[in-house]
């Protein structure tokens, strides 16, 4: 395995989106309206995001997994904690009525050095089968 880590990019949302474990939520217009979500969390540098790539493959085809994740508000984390089923559509919900779920980084700032911060894993992903075919050959 050739393996390397960096930070998601614009460039990659499309990407993410297409291979999003809980796909299954998001129909087409609730997909274009979470990549308009990404967009902005990606401009306003508020969440910590990670692309795993395969060194082996060719250029712009290296990308084979991903993961993002937010500093949520009090209240998002409150509702999160009594139960919020699916989560992370929840979150878009939120965002598209005006109620920003996430933290920006005055926020993030304040909030680390009061009470502490509430962390969402918000979403994840990986390429079946990239990986598959990639580490595993005798299973592909």
């Amino acid at each position: 395995m050739a393996f390397t880590h960096r930070s998601i990019g614009l460039e990659d949302l499309e990407y993410c989106a297409s291979n999003l474990r809980e796909a299954f939520a998001y129909d087409t217009a609730r997909r274009k309206r979470l990549l308009a979500l990404w967009r902005e969390l990606v401009s306003s540098d508020s969440w910590i995001t990670v692309a795993i790539e395969d060194r082996r493959l060719p250029p712009r085809q290296r990308l084979v997994g991903f993961g993002m994740s937010v500093f949520v508000n009090d209240a998002f984390a409150a509702r999160a904690r009594k139960g919020l089923p699916l989560i992370s559509r929840a979150f878009l919900e939120d965002w598209e009525k005006g109620n920003r779920p996430f933290l920006v980084k005055k926020e993030v700032a304040a909030a680390n050095s009061g009470a502490g911060l509430n962390l969402l894993v918000l979403h994840y992903g990986w390429d079946e089968k990239k990986l598959r075919r990639r580490t595993c050959p005798r299973f592909s």
